[in-house]
């Protein structure tokens, strides 16, 4: 049960036992689009109790509006495009898909990021630093992040409010240091839970070639049918990469799974059809290159046959930030429902994958990270991104 502590028009304190209780909390009573504004470490438990666990209290203001907004439509060559069948495609991509059913929120899906906050909080939220009293274990974090790629903007955030929330003394204990930049970074995320997951039937997975797209529909599948118990049907559109059918058909073999390989719109729509019986229908769809009209032409076409499905975008830690950002507005008008994330053993810098997390709103459902292509899948959680930032590396 979190308490609060302290009220006033626009800023609330909040504590918890814990950073996700505390999070929980701030959505019910601020909304989705609360800023927070400092997090530290204080007891837990009440005041007789001679024995106490350490719990967060935690400064939010709301409402407060987003500095980033999801990337315009009109960003990427998926909307740039003269091309008719391009726009209609697109369209109806766009059109048919029903909009989703409203969910519960994650405990981590919380908005903390305002350029100009408003009301009594701005003060507080907008007081500077004085240049060279970060100290020097909250100024080598801070270089880490900037060298990791995170965006400078987030990183002068979270680097402010710890240098304001932490005393002198505790500006030099590095885990504590460490651990209330943690607790910032992990809160500008949104997470889809797995429960939420399983309650989708369709779900097709997008991405670019080489994104990872038939070893996540493996991956899923594996831990739906092993792991959930239920009745999974794998659809592989990806007809055009070199051995994509035969890598497929490999896994499935393995599953035990039923395969159908389709090579239109139209297949497509009777494949799914004929699973009536499948709990989950699993379709692996052509790889896209977001710089090619006629790809981002045809996947919408077969997005676009299938109205009632979640989408999700399979995204490569291994790629440049800017290449993330072209797929995203070229993605974007197809109504993404969530973020899975490949390839996080692969690489030592994560402020890419985090600023896109970050920017896009996108939900994290799932990582993938190691060799084994059956048995490494991780819901996802945002404390093992933004350690990763800290850490250099992606700890499973």
């Amino acid at each position: 049960m979190v308490t609060t502590l302290r009220t006033q028009k626009a800023v609330q304190t909040f504590k918890a036992p814990n950073m996700p209780t505390a999070l929980n909390d701030i959505q019910r009573a601020l909304g989705p689009e609360a800023l927070i504004v400092s997090v530290r470490q204080v007891p837990s438990g009440e005041a007789w109790q001679v024995w106490k666990k350490a719990g967060v209290e935690v400064v939010a203001m709301g409402p407060a509006k987003p500095a980033v907004d999801v990337p315009a439509a009109d960003k990427g060559p998926a909307a740039k495009a003269t091309n008719p069948a391009l726009a209609n495609a697109i369209a109806a991509a766009r059109e048919t898909r029903p909009a989703p059913a409203p969910r519960a929120p994650s405990p981590t899906a919380t908005t903390v990021v305002a350029e100009r906050p408003a009301g009594p909080a701005a003060a507080l939220a907008a007081a500077a630093v004085p240049a060279g009293t970060l100290g020097p274990i909250l100024e080598q974090a801070r270089a880490r992040l900037m060298a990791q790629g995170l965006r400078p903007a987030l990183v002068h955030k979270v680097t402010e409010a710890t240098a304001r929330n932490l005393t002198a003394v505790a500006l030099t204990d590095e885990m504590r240091v460490l651990w209330h930049l943690q607790q910032q970074l992990e809160a500008v995320l949104l997470t889809e839970p797995e429960t939420s997951f399983r309650q989708q039937r369709i779900v097709c997975l997008i991405g670019t070639t080489g994104a990872g797209k038939t070893t996540m529909t493996a991956r899923l599948a594996a831990r739906m049918t092993q792991l959930r118990g239920r009745a999974v049907a794998w659809i592989c559109a990806d007809t055009v990469r070199a051995g994509a059918i035969a890598q497929a058909r490999a896994y499935a073999d393995t599953l035990k799974l039923p395969l159908r390989v389709v090579y239109t719109p139209g297949e497509l729509a009777q494949a799914v059809a004929a699973e009536s019986q499948a709990d989950l229908v699993l379709v692996d769809m052509p790889g896209c290159n977001p710089r090619h009209e006629n790809a981002v032409v045809e996947l919408g076409a077969f997005l676009a046959a299938l109205p009632e499905r979640a989408t999700y975008w399979v995204a490569p830690a291994t790629a440049k930030e800017d290449d993330l950002a072209d797929t995203l507005a070229a993605f974007h008008p197809f109504r993404l429902t969530g973020l899975m994330v490949t390839k996080l053993d692969e690489t030592a810098t994560f402020g890419n994958v985090y600023n896109l997390a970050w920017q896009s709103r996108l939900p994290l459902a799932f990582f993938t990270a190691g060799p084994r292509v059956l048995d490494e899948l991780l819901p996802a959680q945002p404390e093992q991104l933004a350690a990763a930032l800290l850490e250099g590396t992606f700890r499973a």
